[in-house]
């Protein structure tokens, strides 16, 4: 049997499973380093000023974070001297094919997280408006007024 379907959180009420919208930051984890948390804080304090975040939901938060953290080091690593490629050389002595280094797999892996996670969070411009909280305050989007005139 498929799982319940979570209803979007509003403005004016909470989703019907998760809880009531968070109103304050909790502090980040204490394992997290000083990157992540400072992530952390950030996409959190963003994510309660649109109401768009649940006690239910800072896990994927300090997710986030974590991936973020972890990207950014790798584009230092990367920026620092860390070819990204390295090549492979074969039993006969003969360069053989490129394969990525540690600092290219992390990074491509935490970008490929980064992307799924900023997504269900609601954090790029396309998955914002996707929140029913985002037009909170009653005014109109102004693509649905364009398109009532082209309609009528």
């Amino acid at each position: 049997m498929p799982a319940r379907k979570l209803l979007p959180i509003t403005a004016a009420g909470p989703r019907d499973i998760a809880g009531q919208p968070l109103t304050r930051v909790p502090p980040p984890p204490a394992w997290m380093n000083d990157v992540a948390s400072s992530k952390f804080i950030q996409t959190m304090e963003c994510l309660i000023d649109v109401g768009a975040i649940t006690a239910g939901e800072v896990p994927l938060v300090e997710m986030y974070s974590c991936c973020y953290s972890r990207w950014k080091q790798s584009e230092i690593d990367l920026a620092n001297g860390d070819p990204g490629w390295r090549t492979v050389v074969t039993r006969q002595g003969t360069d053989g094919s490129s394969v990525p280094t540690p600092a290219m797999l992390t990074n491509r892996t935490a970008l490929e997280q980064l992307r799924k996670l900023s997504t269900v969070l609601g954090l790029s411009p396309v998955d914002r408006a996707k929140l029913p909280a985002s037009r909170a305050g009653g005014e109109e989007d102004p693509m649905d007024v364009l398109l009532a005139k082209r309609s009528a």
